[in-house]
């Protein structure tokens, strides 16, 4: 298995696992959304989540993650193939992908 096959099978394994993303931002999820566009992105999802520190309403947001390569490891970034390297969480609207208007989630309890 080459480096990018085992990096998108990763990807795949964490992106249904919500548990990962809520450990990895620090964020409670409720909801997930899915759209045939966004299944084409292993390593980005739409979650609706709320932080735990917050007093604010859940929020729809683009989670992103970068897993290491070999490049990754041979800059001294990562010490494995598969390694978090990067994350990043940006409050949106609209999913990017398929461009649904994202509404409330009846899952934030």
């Amino acid at each position: 298995m080459t480096t990018k096959q085992h990096i998108k099978r990763r990807l795949t394994e964490v992106k249904t696992n919500l548990a990962n993303w809520e450990k990895w931002f620090g964020v409670k999820v409720y909801d997930q959304h899915k759209c045939a566009v966004s299944d084409e992105h292993v390593d980005t999802t739409i979650l609706y989540v709320s932080s735990p520190e917050s007093e604010l309403a859940p929020d729809w947001a683009m989670a992103r993650i970068w897993l290491a390569g070999t490049k990754e490891i041979r800059n001294g970034d990562a010490s494995e193939v598969g390694e978090l390297v990067n994350l990043s969480l940006i409050e949106i609207n609209y999913c990017p992908f398929c461009g649904q208007k994202l509404q409330s989630s009846d899952n934030a309890t």
